[in-house]
This record gives structure tokens, sequence and C-alpha cells, in this order.
């Protein structure tokens, strides 16, 4: 077996000048560096895009309607700058309900420090989905079972996230 290394690095440094140790632990270290900093910069892109929407804080309770408990969702933006559209969104029996929680009947901005409330004909138990416009017209859509973001096209059209009101 050792003959056959010997051979074997005899052949490489021959015909492969592979270069010493040091040349290849700072290559692997300058590769591995340069992977590392494309990363935190993409992971820090990606936290300040979700800045606005992450500021948006939401509870989902209940209200009664006679005999029916429907489920009511409060919102508040608690960032910097304003969010330009809000609404709760629901699927019944197949076809998509879209509840807007206004703070006026004017508007859907949700100001800063502003808090608005909406009670949706959704029975208790229903999977509802807050629609997010943040301040750079970016579309979040988080549910509020798990409070997490839906990603992924095939999954926001499942849901029914396709045209919002002032979409051409």
């Amino acid at each position: 077996m050792q003959e056959w290394w010997e051979e074997f690095t005899k052949w490489c440094s021959e015909y492969l000048p592979l270069g010493s140790w040091a040349d290849w632990f700072a290559a692997i270290g300058t590769v591995g560096a340069l992977l590392w900093g494309v990363g935190t910069f993409a992971h820090s892109r990606a936290l300040a895009r979700r800045h606005d929407a992450d500021a948006v804080v939401s509870r989902v309770g209940s209200a009664w309607h006679g005999t029916t408990e429907v489920q009511t969702v409060s919102v508040r933006n608690t960032g910097s700058r304003p969010i330009i559209f809000c609404a709760v969104m629901w699927n019944m029996d197949g076809s998509d309900h879209l509840r807007f929680l206004t703070v006026t009947r004017s508007r859907f901005e949700l100001e800063p420090g502003e808090v608005a409330t909406s009670e949706t004909d959704a029975p208790k138990g229903r999977s509802l989905t807050l629609v997010i416009v943040d301040s750079t017209g970016r579309r979040w859509y988080r549910d509020l079972t798990n409070y997490k973001y839906i990603r992924g096209q095939r999954k926001i059209r499942k849901i029914g996230g396709g045209k919002l009101p002032g979409d051409d």
C-alpha cells in the first residue's frame, strides 16, 4: 500500500504541480471567507427586506354573533413606516373571501403605532392569512395559525393570494 501511495504522490508532483500545504490552506480559507461573506450579506439583506412586515403584530381572537362564534383579528404597526395595505384572507366554501382590516372606511393604510381590528365571517378554527403590503410595495402573506410567512407562488395562489384591490 505504501508503494502505491509513493508512486501516486510522485506522479502528482511530476504532472500536477499542486503547491504546498500552505497554498492549499490559504486557498480553502479564502474561498470559505468569500462564501461566509456572501451568506452574511444575503441574510442581512433578507432581514432588512422583512423589517416592515415583521413590525406588524397580529392577534386572533373570537366574537359571538348570535349563536355563531367568529374570528376577530387585531393588527398593530409597531414599525416606523406606514403599511400601505393590510387585509385578512380566508377560504370558505371553495371561494376566496378577502376581508379588509381598516382603521377608517376611507383608507387601508396602517400608520406607525396604529391598531386595526376586524371581525371576519370565518368560523372559529378556519385558517386565516394576513396580507401585508409594506412601505416598499412588497407583498407578504402570513399564516395566522402558526405566524409564519407563506413563500412560493404556488402556495400563495392556493390560498387565494391573487389580485388585491388596486391591482390592474
